[in-house]
């Protein structure tokens, strides 16, 4: 992501983490939407995501 320094790493049992390094409110509020927007791309039924171990819920796209 060009706005956040992030990683992206697999691990296993198709799960992922996305590391974002010192960032900012803003910065992963634009985070967690890519990643709705990349979930509703490609079909998978994800309503949240783990940040700092808490379940988040992910915004709305539309």
């Amino acid at each position: 992501m060009p706005f956040a320094q992030t990683d992206l790493l697999p691990l296993g049992d198709e799960r992922w983490e996305v590391r974002v390094e010192e960032s900012s409110e803003d910065e992963l509020e634009a985070v967690l939407h890519a990643v709705a927007r990349w979930a509703e791309d490609c079909r998978l039924d994800l309503e949240s995501v783990q940040v700092d171990g808490e379940l988040v819920e992910l915004p709305e796209t539309s």
